[in-house]
């Protein structure tokens, strides 16, 4: 939507006016009389125009599904006729079958932006009722008419001149393209939309346009000047034109991409259900099997009783927790976005259960984890789960960049005088390049392990973010990285309860 002041917006739509038409003004009168005759040129401006009328004429169509879209609808049949008679007259002689194509074009185009006006319940089903067929048929069939009986037509130039006959029909164009301008206006200024002040000023530029030709005459200066403005009107249609249709590509895009997310995602929730529902009976039967064993066979059980809990609880947990990150990713995919959840949080405890779950997967590779003042920080009003998540993935990532012997430190501290804490990520793995480590948070960022996606990251990024936190990293090739997480202690706009 677009954010600026009604007063300037206006003033932009006078200054569009005025300066089309001193422009016309000065034209006539620097190149007074003279006549350029160019068939090529006027040809290829009228077939480009006619395009791009066409080709907008069935992006309205295909993409104003929204409520309140009938009227792009009723815009689409005008953009069509329009465009269909235009391609008729870029390829008749310039006689005077070519200027009654030329002014039936903008008639049936100032229809279509006119009758935006009407109330959105006589809008509704256009798609349905196949009227851009229908219309494209008619103007098709009558276009093929207009060329092969010009006797037929009235007359629309005499001596080199625009007769009356010419020039009421674009007269009223121009009033009915004005129209539409206002109408579109008033819409912008109630929903402030983009598209509608858009539209306004294109038909703006058309009005002005077809006001220009009733002061022309065949193949003069103001003549040509009035194409020009309408070429440049096009040009406008065709930026849009091009930015919407690559606009729909990527929403389709990125709807595919949800449905397979929310596909997966539910998927993977159902058939983690069974594991849980095993790992949790398997823990029962385990303390049961222990608990018949006799006293002295118990003691000497007793540390491979704990390491079975330990790690029947380490499933049980990690599942629940995908399980929860999968529930986050269907509800994503619905529209359903969770909200944070700031309650009272200790950071020591958030990084005892990465480390915990992450604790086996080191253990493997010979690495070593250690924390450093996390008890002495105070707590802090966070989304727990959140913050569990970007921990976890920090740690998950520093672990394939570390040699066996090496460590990864999970250490705190308060910032003097603010209240604010850092957590640091430090590893002694092989670092990163400049050119990864200054793209971590960027669109670019670049992963260096096979396969990488910088998900992660952008997962860490999303999470400080949303805490009113910074995220920064240092790194040295050869040496290793730490990443810098800053939170403060309470979340702006977040107030305890």
């Amino acid at each position: 939507m677009m954010k600026a002041k009604p007063v300037l917006l206006n003033l932009t739509l006078v200054g569009i006016t005025a300066g089309a038409l001193l422009a016309s003004v000065g034209i006539q009168l620097v190149w007074a009389g003279l006549q350029w005759v160019n068939q090529p040129l006027h040809s290829a401006m009228e077939a480009l125009g006619g395009l791009a009328a066409i080709v907008m004429a069935f992006v309205l169509l295909q993409g104003r599904q929204e409520p309140g879209g009938g009227k792009f609808s009723l815009l689409a049949l005008g953009f069509l006729s329009m465009g269909v008679f235009e391609e008729f007259h870029a390829i008749a002689e310039q006689d005077n079958g070519a200027v009654f194509l030329r002014s039936v074009a903008s008639l049936v185009g100032g229809i279509g932006f006119a009758l935006v006006w009407l109330p959105q319940s006589q809008t509704k089903g256009i798609r349905k009722l196949r009227l851009p067929w229908l219309i494209a048929a008619g103007t098709l069939a009558f276009g093929l008419w207009t060329l092969a009986f010009p006797d037929q037509l009235p007359q629309m130039i005499r001596d080199g001149q625009f007769t009356a006959t010419a020039i009421a029909p674009k007269s009223l164009a121009c009033i009915l393209f004005l129209a539409g301008a206002a109408r579109f206006l008033v819409d912008f200024r109630r929903s402030g939309r983009s598209d509608d002040y858009l539209f306004a000023c294109l038909a703006l530029l058309f009005g002005v346009a077809e006001f220009m030709f009733t002061y022309s005459a065949l193949w003069d200066s103001g003549w040509w000047y009035w194409h020009a403005l309408r070429l440049m009107t096009y040009v406008l249609v065709l930026g849009y034109v091009s930015h919407g249709y690559l606009q729909m590509i990527e929403e389709a895009r990125l709807a595919e991409v949800a449905r397979l997310l929310g596909d997966i995602g539910h998927d993977v929730k159902n058939l983690l259900q069974p594991g849980v529902t095993a790992t949790a009976l398997l823990q029962e039967e385990l303390n049961e099997l222990f608990g018949r064993l006799p006293a002295t066979e118990q003691s000497k059980a007793k540390a491979s009783h704990s390491l079975c809990n330990e790690v029947l609880g380490l499933l049980l947990d990690t599942s629940h927790r995908i399980q929860d990150r999968m529930k986050e990713m269907a509800d994503c995919v619905t529209g359903l976005s969770v909200p944070l959840r700031f309650a009272p949080c200790r950071i020591a405890s958030v990084v005892d259960s990465v480390l915990k779950t992450l604790r086996v997967l080191a253990d493997e590779k010979g690495l070593a984890l250690h924390t450093n003042g996390l008890e002495r920080l105070p707590p802090i009003r966070a989304d727990e789960r959140r913050l569990y998540n970007a921990l976890y993935n920090l740690v998950n990532n520093a672990i394939p960049e570390v040699l066996a012997g090496g460590s990864i430190t999970i250490s705190g501290h308060t910032e003097p005088g603010t209240d604010v804490i850092v957590i640091a990520v430090a590893d002694t793995g092989r670092g990163m390049p400049p050119d990864v480590r200054d793209s971590l948070f960027t669109r670019r960022s670049l992963s260096l392990k096979t396969g990488g996606t910088g998900l992660g990251i952008k997962i860490v990024k999303d999470v400080v973010d949303a805490h009113g936190g910074e995220v920064t990293v240092e790194s040295q090739e050869g040496k290793g990285t730490t990443f810098f997480m800053r939170l403060p202690l309470q979340p702006p706009g977040n107030s305890a309860r």
